[in-house]
């Protein structure tokens, strides 16, 4: 009887244990990281005419283009010869990712999506742009 007690108990704690370590792994912690740029689609209204240079440009520069989320909830984004630097949270519900220039203080807001193959989406659509990021560590 008491070799059952001890069994049940053993099972417990596990599942118990077991159990607060897959609360840690939370969106942010999926986050903090640095990420490559593998796409980006940055749409504005610009004229037509000038728009598919504008992609074009944009496809050429994301090829050396980071961002690293560190654990402090600070940011680097690197594009091209600019680099940008700020803070991110997430939402408490962990579906926005919101970052915030130091310098230009202008918020962005980005749906987060996480699909089995291991990388990260940020997708916006904000006054009249539309930002959407494959990124991948």
């Amino acid at each position: 009887m008491k070799s059952i007690s001890l069994l049940a108990i053993t099972v417990l704690l596990f599942a118990f244990l077991n159990c607060n370590t897959t609360k840690n792994i939370t969106i942010e912690n999926k986050i903090t990281g640095l990420w490559k740029i593998d796409s980006l689609n940055y749409f504005h209204q610009v004229d037509l005419k000038i728009e598919k240079n504008y992609q074009k440009e944009i496809s050429e520069i994301v090829k050396n283009s980071q961002i690293e989320f560190k654990k402090d909830n600070t940011f680097s984004f690197n594009f091209g010869n600019e680099k940008m630097e700020g803070v991110w949270f997430t939402t408490i519900d962990e579906k926005i990712l919101i970052t915030q220039g130091f310098t230009t203080r202008e918020k962005d807001s980005f749906e987060i999506a996480f699909p089995e193959n291991g990388k990260l989406i940020l997708n916006s659509s904000v006054k009249g742009k539309e930002i959407f990021m494959i990124l991948s560590k």
